[in-house]
């Protein structure tokens, strides 16, 4: 038999890689050639190895200890596999620290030293745009110093929103109030019961805080295509503030939208309903563009609302979260509406 060593490719000692090439004798002709660097393969990755992003930026590879999370939502408490689960974001109930700093920076905002205003609305604004829901909130504080540091920084973020929502779609998400999961069928918004989660890695078992997490993702060879349904009530009318659909899209996504379902336009009496399409006799929320009762969306914080009625078929043009709402004129803004519209959401990604 021929015992003829072949080169070395990598000799790994103490981790570190010591290319040995051209050792040895020269390799038989009847041997078959190395294969070259750029056919090589790397392994597989760990379907159950999940990415760990924590608060002070730094991240950690590992699988969750547990096999499954606990959140406590609206319709009682579901046990979501940790197998089933795509991404998980703590939101500023679970980091009450986070949510204190923001509260009392924006006060300061109107704080009568001047430094004072000053440093705090540095701050907010190196915050980024993910805590620009707190800020909305003080849009119309009656303290006029400090609604006007608001809206400037609001203006500011508007002109980083676009790089931050790429950033949230690749992890980096805006906060929320309440606890995201998003699992392989449907999204859960709650409370995270467990409030310390074991991190088994390669460095041996960590112990972190769910405080401590900002987000933790699992990481897909390729992007999957997405449906889902999402009843859009009809006291979600757009003054009150848009419906979180939970679905994050990226620029250049294909998004098809089909909608059925009526509300009652009780302002104009009960037997005056609305579909999506909505109506002119109902009002205009946009003159002659957007009419009362219209199901209207939004992608991202700063994105324009857009028309969608009982169809619509678009390219994302930014990215960031979907959002949808019924257009309706502002004078009716604290009426009542009963019923829903049925949106069924596709999403082709890019």
């Amino acid at each position: 038999m021929n015992h003829t060593p072949r080169p070395l490719a990598c000799l790994l000692v103490l981790g570190v890689a010591l290319c040995a090439w051209g050792m040895g004798p020269a390799r038989a002709a009847d041997d078959p050639p190395p294969a070259a660097a750029e056919d090589a393969k790397p392994p597989p990755a760990d379907p159950d190895a999940l990415r760990i992003h924590l608060m002070d930026g730094s991240q950690i590879t590992g699988r969750l200890a547990t096999a499954e999370i606990a959140v406590d939502t609206s319709f009682g408490k579901l046990a979501i596999p940790v197998a089933s689960i795509k991404s998980m974001t703590p939101g500023l109930g679970s980091h009450p620290k986070v949510e204190q700093n923001i509260g009392e920076l924006i006060e300061k905002l109107g704080s009568p030293v001047f430094g004072e205003r000053e440093a705090a609305q540095k701050a907010l604004v190196e915050m980024g745009p993910s805590i620009r829901l707190q800020l909305d909130r003080a849009a119309n504080d009656a303290d006029t110093e400090r609604k006007s540091r608001v809206k400037a920084i609001l203006e500011e973020f508007d002109q980083i929103e676009e790089d931050a929502a790429e950033q949230e779609a690749s992890g980096v998400p805006r906060m929320i109030d309440r606890d995201t999961v998003e699992t392989n069928e449907f999204t859960v918004v709650g409370k995270v019961v467990q409030q310390e989660f074991e991190i088994v890695s390669r460095y041996g078992p960590l112990n972190v805080k769910l405080s401590d997490i900002r987000r933790i993702q699992r990481d897909v060879a390729e992007k999957e295509d997405l449906q889902k349904t999402i009843a859009v009530e009809g006291n979600h009318i757009i003054h009150r503030g848009l419906k979180d659909t939970g679905i994050r899209v990226v620029r250049g996504d294909k998004i098809t939208f089909a909608a059925d379902g009526t509300i009652q336009m009780t302002p104009w009496g009960n037997q005056a309903v609305s579909t999506p399409e909505g109506a002119p006799n109902f009002g205009w929320y946009v003159q002659n563009k957007i009419s009362g009762g219209t199901l209207v969306g939004k992608i991202g914080t700063s994105g324009p609302v857009f028309r969608i009625g009982t169809k619509l078929n678009l390219t994302a043009d930014r990215s960031g979260v979907l959002q949808l709402a019924v257009a309706m004129q502002g004078d009716y803004a604290n009426q009542q509406f009963p019923g829903e519209y049925k949106v069924r959401v596709r999403v082709k990604r890019k």
